[in-house]
């Protein structure tokens, strides 16, 4: 009995031993990656009762207890993502950020940018 769980107990530690270099080696490359396949997505985020300041006609006003609503849009550019992939071997992608932030009370707009992000795939 004392050799079967003895061989038992070694079989497991040997599987384990290769799981613990197996997935730093192999699976972690695989899921760290971003892929190429992402899809437009849009995030909503609201703050209730925030404390912001607002820029209007060149006159800068502290809101309180006011709620915001601020939108991202990240819209995936496929095209531009494969002529980079010549000069970065396989390794890019490349997005256009939309992010919008707006009083929920009025709809005024407290800020609004673009950006376009080409990300290293790996890092």
């Amino acid at each position: 009995m004392k050799r079967v769980v003895g061989t038992v107990l070694f079989g497991l530690g040997v599987l384990f031993v290769v799981l613990a270099v197996g997935l730093p080696l192999y699976v972690a490359p695989a899921v760290t990656k971003l892929p190429y396949d992402l899809k437009k997505s849009t995030s909503l985020v609201e703050a209730k009762n925030a404390t912001f300041l607002q820029v209007k006609s060149g006159t800068p006003t502290i809101h309180t207890s006011k709620d915001l609503r601020s939108t991202t849009i990240v819209v995936p550019q496929p095209i531009l993502t494969q002529e980079l992939q010549k000069e970065f071997s396989d390794k890019a992608v490349v997005w256009d950020v939309y992010s919008s932030t707006a009083r929920i009370d009025n709809g005024e707009k407290i800020s609004e940018s673009s950006t376009e992000i080409a990300l290293d795939r790996v890092s």
